[in-house]
């Protein structure tokens, strides 16, 4: 009996049976020698029990923090490392396990080694995943300007998004603001500096068109802006085309804006055939003021001193003076043109040594006319030790 009160000092694992709890089989000393030997349900937790190897027994039959049973063996899942899962989620259908594209929610064999080639090809080709993507990477852009830049017709504001109809609105602005042929659009070396995979090559007609309608839209937004002007004055001159042998008059409008600053706008840009009378003259102004609707806002008309133009000025003036919106009586209505009087007195001093402005101009002319008589030129010049001029020619109007 003695020996069987003894207490190992060694406990073991009890292995009667794998399925039940692991119980400590360390006996319990009996405060009575006729009462039987008791078992005390001690787990490994509780009691730091070292195997033969030194490591802690594995446990069975327990719960872990999620609550999974952890009676039985577990092998660790693999982790989701592909992008592929990004767009994809395992569902089970008719008890098969698949994968699921959260775009278009078509569905894909699982491969059971966890491989997903065929996950990427499919999110490489799938429409909807490259449309959301587009809505996702498109943000507004702000290009500030600098406070000196002029103010451009475009507005400051673009899209990420590539736009073909965006590109050609701005292409139009391009053409018109630095006044290029519709043709060079057309031309490879600007469709090869393009090189945008979406870019769409632009006709001479379709540039045409497009210009067209850019100057709609701001004759639209200029006449939305007269509409709060009160008074405007207004600039016109004729001249001649070298090149076309037309003659072409401009009609510029003047005005103060309530930020009182100077702004001016070309209102009309039209060929007026021969004869250029005074009334031809005045029924072009009056047509473009009446296309503005600005008839009645008219502060001042500045033209040169020729003849025609004092009788447009005094048709004009009859008409308007049956609106009674001219101010000071109609006395700063015609304002001659200081730089064209400046001009006239100028050239009637120099008709006095008309010979010799005569001489000047033949020389420069002669000299001009070949590239081998401007460096005969350039080096006389420097052998004179003067100051390099060039030779330009006079413009008798400025």
């Amino acid at each position: 009996m003695q020996s069987q009160q003894e207490i190992s000092s060694n406990p073991t694992l009890s292995t009667e049976n794998s399925s039940t709890p692991v119980f400590l089989d360390t006996p319990v000393p009996p405060s009575n020698e006729n009462e039987p030997v008791q078992l005390q349900n001690i787990t490994v937790e509780d009691t730091n029990v070292m195997g033969a190897t030194g490591e802690v027994p594995k446990q069975f039959n327990q719960q872990n923090e999620d609550g999974q049973n952890l009676e039985t063996f577990q092998v660790k899942k693999r982790c989701k490392k592909s992008e592929a899962w990004n767009d994809f989620k395992d569902v089970v259908v008719d008890g098969v396990k698949k994968v699921e594209c959260i775009h278009c929610k078509s569905k894909l064999a699982k491969n059971a080694t966890g491989t997903t080639s065929s996950m990427i090809r499919h999110r490489q080709t799938c429409v909807i995943r490259k449309m959301s993507l587009r809505q996702a990477v498109q943000q507004t852009k702000i290009n500030f300007q600098p406070t000196d830049a002029p103010v451009l017709p475009i507005p400051p504001l673009h899209f990420g998004k590539f736009d073909m109809e965006k590109m050609r609105e701005a292409a139009a602005h391009w053409v018109l603001m630095h006044e290029h042929p519709f043709s060079i659009l057309e031309e490879e070396g600007f469709n090869f500096m393009i090189g945008l995979p979406d870019w769409q090559k632009i006709s001479r007609n379709t540039t045409k068109v497009d210009c067209v309608a850019v100057y709609e839209l701001e004759k639209k937004k200029l006449k939305n802006l007269l509409k709060n002007v009160n008074k405007i004055s207004l600039t016109t001159d004729l001249w001649k085309s070298k090149n076309q042998k037309i003659e072409y008059m401009v009609i510029t409008g003047h005005w103060i804006d309530s930020s009182w600053k100077l702004q001016k706008k070309v209102l009309s840009f039209v060929h007026i055939p021969p004869p250029r009378r005074g009334v031809e003259i005045s029924d072009a102004i009056f047509k473009c003021l009446k296309e503005w609707g600005i008839e009645n806002k008219i502060f001042t008309i500045s033209v040169d001193n020729a003849s025609n133009n004092d009788v447009a000025i005094r048709l004009l003036k009859d008409t308007f003076s049956m609106s009674k919106n001219l101010v000071c009586a109609e006395k700063l209505f015609h304002v001659r043109c200081c730089a064209h009087i400046l001009n006239l007195m100028v050239q009637d001093g120099l008709s006095q040594i008309v010979d010799i402005t005569d001489n000047i101009r033949e020389n420069v002319e002669f000299v001009n006319r070949s590239d081998g008589r401007l460096l005969l030129f350039a080096d006389i010049v420097q052998q004179l030790r003067l100051p390099g001029r060039k030779l330009i020619y006079d413009c008798r109007t400025r």
